[in-house]
């Protein structure tokens, strides 16, 4: 527990200070809707999954830590990638429907972007002045991001926005400028073994979540398109069986047959019912609603 909390440096305390506070201003300033919200958090669907999610990184952390690889320091990197990238990974899985958006996760976590994120956070200012750059920094912006999207329609914002975006850079090129030269006269205390492996943790994690994601969603496409095929009663239950696990056998975890599934099961009903040879049916029926989606 001590290492844990020695490897916390000024900015990470103040992240954790003020993020306690906005808390603490949820709680009592709208307690119904804090309430509201932790409901929909924890509705008996999404607590299976946060199960399921915490034994399997719980598992590959115990097998890490038998061989001598994962070290104590290492949770809080888990934590703050588990609030700045899971969670945000977690919650966008409806924008998850191709392949590739799987490759991307995986292409985001291993860019240059991600090593200056390291960087700039291998090296924190004065407690108080931390304190007084997180929020002002968040604030700043949350406003950017709001006047982005107000220019979007109104020209009148362009000039903020432009100000913001200058202001913000020049918060970044400050920081990175002040942890580059710390890095220069000691470069041997920031660029060691024991920094690089610390720096891994993160795509690490990503990378080793982006399975889960892809399982996740390809339970939640069966889920639904079985769902509809629930919804006809014409089917009897051996049938209704039968035709599952032809599904599951042709389409797999292939994320565009699955799609292509949902739309056979809508424009086939009589089909499904009668057809005798079901198997090579929805085969070839399959094939065909993909090859429309390739040639869009």
């Amino acid at each position: 527990m001590n290492e844990l909390i020695n490897s916390l440096s000024n900015r990470d305390l103040s992240i954790i200070f003020w993020s306690s506070v906005s808390v603490l201003f949820l709680i009592f300033n709208d307690l119904k809707s804090v309430k509201h919200f932790f409901a929909l958090l924890l509705n008996k669907y999404l607590i299976v999954l946060y199960i399921f999610v915490s034994l399997y990184f719980g598992f590959i952390i115990i097998y890490l830590t038998k061989l001598n690889i994962w070290e104590i320091s290492y949770y809080k990197e888990l934590i703050f990638w588990i609030v700045t990238t899971g969670i945000v990974l977690f919650y966008k899985l409806n924008e998850l429907n191709r392949l590739i958006d799987f490759i991307k996760i995986i292409l985001e976590a291993l860019t240059i972007t991600t090593f200056l994120e390291y960087v700039i956070n291998l090296e924190s200012f004065s407690l108080i002045t931390e304190l007084i750059l997180v929020p002002l920094i968040f604030f700043l912006s949350i406003i950017f991001q709001i006047s982005s999207y107000k220019n979007q329609s109104s020209p009148k914002y362009k000039t903020v926005t432009k100000l913001l975006e200058f202001i913000l850079a020049l918060f970044g090129f400050f920081i990175l400028g002040f942890t580059f030269y710390n890095i220069i006269n000691d470069f041997n205390k920031y660029f060691n073994y024991g920094n690089f492996k610390t720096f891994l943790i993160s795509p690490f994690l990503t990378l080793i979540f982006t399975p889960i994601l892809y399982f996740i969603i390809v339970y939640m496409k069966y889920e639904t398109n079985f769902g509809v095929l629930d919804r006809y009663k014409f089917l009897n239950k051996r049938r209704n069986l039968r035709i599952k696990l032809y599904f599951i056998l042709i389409c797999n975890i292939n994320l565009k047959k699955l799609d292509s599934m949902k739309e056979m099961i809508i424009w086939n009903k009589s089909q499904l019912k009668d057809e005798t040879k079901i198997f090579h049916f929805i085969k070839k029926n399959i094939d065909k609603v993909e090859k429309n989606y390739d040639d869009l």
